[in-house]
């Protein structure tokens, strides 16, 4: 089981600002990060995957 499935109660910080990876930083777990050259594209909303589904279609076809 991961850290994250078995702490499943947002932190103090993680609940104000509702922000994931603050679980693990106030847990004093190490996050590494990747500086990449674009942006990502969201998927909030269920109308957000056909907004992706487009894209890969637009970019891998």
């Amino acid at each position: 089981m991961s850290f994250f499935t078995s702490h499943n109660e947002k932190t103090p910080l993680e609940e104000i600002e509702d922000i994931e990876i603050l679980r693990f930083l106030e847990s004093d777990i190490q996050v590494d990060m990747v500086e990449v050259e674009s942006g990502s594209l969201a998927v909030d909303v269920p109308a957000d995957v056909d907004k992706i589904i487009e894209y890969l279609k637009n970019t891998f076809s």
